[in-house]
């Protein structure tokens, strides 16, 4: 029995070794592969302006969190509440290269689980 598994190991390992051989890669397809990741990887970090082209950044000044409601815990605690909360901002975005750019009012809303169990 051990005989037969001694020799099963050896082609077994002979296969594995013949099989890193068989398989040719070449610069090109490296280069290839490559060039497939990096176009999917490519993410923006600016908006570019309509008008001349350039680089569009924003920012976003945010007032204090101001308490709206409160509702049964939606977390599934057994007792306690969520607190429903919201904050306004003005978001200001404005090109890099000519200075044009708008202003806008944003919100945004959070909950806060001040649920618990016994």
């Amino acid at each position: 029995m051990k005989a037969v598994k001694k020799k099963i190991s050896i082609f077994l390992m002979t296969l594995m070794l013949a099989s890193t051989f068989s398989a040719n890669v070449t610069k090109a397809d490296v280069i290839e592969s490559k060039n497939i990741f990096a176009y999917e990887e490519i993410m923006p970090y600016a908006a570019v302006c309509p008008r001349c082209g350039g680089r569009i950044t924003s920012s976003t000044v945010w007032g204090s969190w101001i308490s709206s409601d409160t509702v049964t815990c939606t977390h599934g605690h057994a007792w306690g509440t969520d607190l429903k909360q919201y904050r306004t901002g003005i978001k200001t975005t404005k090109c890099l290269n000519c200075n044009a750019g708008n202003t806008a009012n944003v919100k945004e809303t959070r909950t806060i689980c001040h649920g618990y169990d016994n």
